[in-house]
Formats: structure tokens, sequence, C-alpha cells
């Protein structure tokens, strides 16, 4: 579900880049949970990346009210970002 956007101009296209950078980077978040799981523990590991992403939607949902929310924080932004440098940074 996805929180409707503000349609006053002079908003500018600001909130709509940050849902959608957000949107990207919660794909890449969970997709690479389910590749970091894959890759260490196999195919246990694939069912505990998707648990991980599971959760990760149902936190957002219920403290932000909507999985994609109107109004992105940033604290959310940078913890997909940091997620995501974090895995592409392991050794492997």
């Amino acid at each position: 579900m996805v929180d409707q956007l503000s349609n006053n101009t002079m908003d500018g296209w600001a909130p709509h880049v940050r849902v959608g950078a957000y949107a990207l980077l919660l794909t890449v978040a969970a997709g690479f949970a389910v590749l970091a799981g894959w890759v260490w523990l196999g195919g246990i590991g694939i069912v505990l990346g998707i648990i991980v992403d599971v959760v990760g939607l149902v936190w957002l949902r219920r403290d932000y009210g909507a999985v994609l929310p109107q109004d992105v924080p940033g604290g959310a932004l940078l913890l997909n970002a940091c997620s995501i440098f974090g895995v592409i940074s392991l050794p492997s």
C-alpha cells in the first residue's frame, strides 16, 4: 500500500524522487539479504533471508504506517543504504 503523495506543485519532484529511491534501495536490500543467506548457508539461508525481508517489511508497516510511506524518514533511507553497502563490502 502506498500513501498518496502531495499534489502541491510547490513540492516539486523531491517527494517522488525520495520515495522512488527508497523503493529501489528497499528492493536491493531485500535481494541482498536473500543472496547473503544463500552464499553463507545454502538453501536454508534463502529461507532465512526471506524471513528477514518479511520481518523488515512488517516493521516498516508498523512503525511508519505503510511500507512506502508518504514522507520517507531519513533514518530508513540511511539504514537501507548502509545495509546494501555493508553486504557489498563483505569479503567473499
